[in-house]
């Protein structure tokens, strides 16, 4: 009789414990987690300019990508051409450094035993982006430059290429 108390203990521990395992298992909160947002998803597929009292002659546009090997393309305006150039990164090495809500933060290369390269930094604040360019042959800083960029609806289908 004691032999049969003891199996059927046995036997409700054991039900007990494959059902919380089976609960616990299927219990899976994978399904409510948000990716983190990262400037590229939020930014993905925006526009933006650099607004035109800044240098009349020129427009500059810049739209972003959620892709870590091609994260924009820029279409470069100069009067004195009337067309636009454009550029991606798909034809060079991307190395991101931060991608996070607020900020971009990468390294491009053409190839990697090209001395030159240029390290981007895209910074969201408020309802502009600034972009910090700094370009280096070896570890020399050559040049640096800055803009800030405001949101645009502008169409960059549309434009007129110069390529």
């Amino acid at each position: 009789m004691k032999s049969r108390i003891i199996n059927h203990s046995f036997f409700y521990i054991f039900i007990i414990l494959s059902l919380t395992l089976f609960l616990n298992s299927c219990n899976s909160d994978d399904d409510d987690i948000e990716p983190e947002d990262t400037f590229l998803s939020l930014n993905n597929l925006t526009v933006w300019e650099e607004p035109k009292d800044s240098n009349p002659n020129v427009e500059y546009y810049i739209k972003f990508f959620n892709n870590l090997e091609n994260v924009f393309e820029h279409y470069s305006y100069f009067s004195r051409d009337d067309c636009y150039y454009y550029q991606n990164l798909e034809d060079f090495s991307i190395e991101i450094y931060e991608n996070s809500k607020e900020k971009l933060h990468f390294k491009i290369t053409r190839s990697s035993n090209d001395p030159r390269y240029t390290i981007i930094q895209c910074t969201k604040i408020n309802e502009n982006i600034i972009i910090d360019f700094k370009e280096y042959f070896n570890t020399n800083l050559v040049t640096q430059s800055q803009y800030k960029l405001t949101q645009s609806s502008k169409n960059l289908e549309e434009l007129k290429s110069c390529n």
